[in-house]
């Protein structure tokens, strides 16, 4: 029986920690790639300008993207940073103290709500992008994407960080 309780106990820590790898490097990609603090937006703008060529944006359809993009960033910001925060909380916790799996469990609770409010706010930024768009460049649009990620470059680029 005790064998199955030090499992047990393991479960939740083994859970965070994957969660951690696989939403970090998701939010990671919007620290390198449009939404840094340090960023001015030129790579994010070089993007969209690719992105406006490719559908055939006219340069008001261009304006209210970058508008769209312009007032998601403060929000994305913020959620980024509080990611940023809940990590390095979980990079400090001391295994060895005795609340340790209480803590670990609080904090994959506000890393579990933060990646809510992050999908939820790309959501939202994917909807506003997709109303400016004619039905055509919608269509377009999905098959980029889809070529995209059959060429393996998805999350914003290949692993190397690099387009083609």
């Amino acid at each position: 029986m005790k064998t199955n309780l030090k499992k047990i106990y393991w479960l939740p820590a083994l859970a965070v920690v994957a969660l951690g790898f696989s939403t970090a490097s998701y939010a990671d990609s919007y620290g390198q790639r449009g939404y840094s603090h340090e960023s001015k937006g030129s790579e994010m703008s070089q993007r969209g300008d690719r992105f406006g060529d490719r559908l055939g944006l006219s340069d008001n359809q261009r304006q209210q993207l970058k508008k769209i993009h312009r007032a998601a960033r403060p929000a994305m910001l913020d959620i980024k940073d509080a990611m940023q925060d809940n990590r390095e909380a979980m990079r400090k916790l001391d295994p060895g103290d005795s609340g340790f799996l209480k803590k670990t469990a609080k904090l994959a609770d506000e890393k579990g709500r933060l990646m809510t409010r992050m999908i939820n706010e790309h959501a939202k930024v994917r909807a506003k992008v997709y109303s400016v768009l004619t039905p055509e460049q919608r269509e377009k649009a999905k098959q980029l994407r889809s070529e995209r990620r059959s060429n393996g470059k998805h999350h914003r680029g290949d692993r190397r960080g690099k387009w083609k």
